[in-house]
Order: structure tokens, then C-alpha cells, then sequence
């Protein structure tokens, strides 16, 4: 399978539209729940010529929440930057390598484990946003970039802090 290497090859790999708005292609990365989590997600806006990486991380979770919060983020960010005299239906494509997010996002499956977040991404889309979840089946360089960068908050959160590395609240409470 031949990489994509650019914007044209992603359009025309997925078939979007030529007329595509909002791409974010992100990346989760976890090993277990008492583990850390990492997440990185780029967000390509095409009609403000801008971009925006967000990379992220914390002492633990599950790889579900990773993949989730690899889209939700820069999506947030977009939501934040939006002016509130923009009231068109902005076209939003979501690019995942885990097909349970793409189902779920598409709404073709539901997710039981990560309702609260789930839900945020609702909010985000909102009425604002016509999304749509692509699965991510060939070598996308962007993509590679973003698993890299999530694997990398993961590792660090972990190094740095590990459990037992964490100072104990059990002295603060009553006895």
C-alpha cells in the first residue's frame, strides 16, 4: 500500500470532497489501566489556513480514553477559536487507527466505557460540526507522526509519574 505523503493523496484515498474543511488525524497510546496514556492529534483547518498539534498525557487511563481525547483536544481547540458569528455546518473528518472510535463516532456501534467522554465530543460537535469517523487503513505520514508523539507523553507520563512515585493523600485524611 502506497503512503500518503499528502493532502491530495488523503483526499483522494478517503474520497473527500475537494472542497474538505476540517481534517484531524490523531493517535492514543496506553498498555493497561493502572498505566499511563498518551494522545496527540493535529487539526488542519483549511478555509483559516491554520494548523494545531496537541499532545497529552496522564498517569492512567485506558486506551479507549487515549484514542478519544487524540480527537476530542484539537477539537476543542477549534471549537474555542470559532467565532460566535460563524453558524454554518462546518464538515469535520476524523481520522482514527481504532476501529471501535470510528464505529462509535459514526454511530454504528456504542461505547459503554467511555460514556462521559463520549459525550463531551457530543457537546463539542454539537450543531456546529457534520463529523464524520474515517479508520485509518494505510500508512498516513501524519498519522505516523501523531503516534509517535502520543507514545512519547505516554512514556514520559510513566516515567515521571509512576504510582508509587506519587505522594500519598492518606495522611490528609480524617481519621
Amino acid at each position: 500500500i502506497p503512503p500518503i505523503l499528502t493532502m491530495a493523496d488523503l483526499t483522494a484515498a478517503y474520497q473527500l470532497p475537494s472542497t474538505w474543511r476540517v481534517l484531524i488525524i490523531g493517535d492514543g497510546s496506553g498498555t493497561g489501566w493502572r498505566q499511563g496514556i498518551g494522545w496527540s492529534g493535529i487539526i488542519f483547518d483549511r478555509s483559516l489556513s491554520l494548523w494545531h498539534t496537541t499532545v497529552g498525557g496522564q498517569n492512567y487511563g485506558t486506551i479507549m480514553a487515549a484514542e478519544i481525547l487524540a480527537f476530542m483536544m484539537p477539537l476543542r481547540w477549534h471549537r474555542s477559536i470559532m467565532t460566535d458569528s460563524a453558524h454554518e455546518l462546518v464538515q469535520l473528518d476524523i481520522f482514527s487507527d481504532n476501529q471501535a472510535v470510528v464505529n462509535i463516532g459514526n454511530r454504528a456501534a456504542e461505547d459503554h466505557a467511555c460514556q462521559d467522554l463520549w459525550a463531551a465530543v457530543r457537546t463539542l460537535i454539537g450543531d456546529r460540526y457534520d463529523a464524520r469517523f474515517h479508520y485509518v487503513d494505510r500508512p498516513i505520514v501524519v498519522h505516523n507522526l501523531v503516534d509517535q508523539l502520543s507514545v512519547e507523553a505516554r512514556t514520559d507520563i510513566e516515567r515521571r509519574f509512576a504510582g508509587d512515585s506519587l505522594p500519598s493523600a492518606a495522611e490528609f485524611l480524617p481519621p
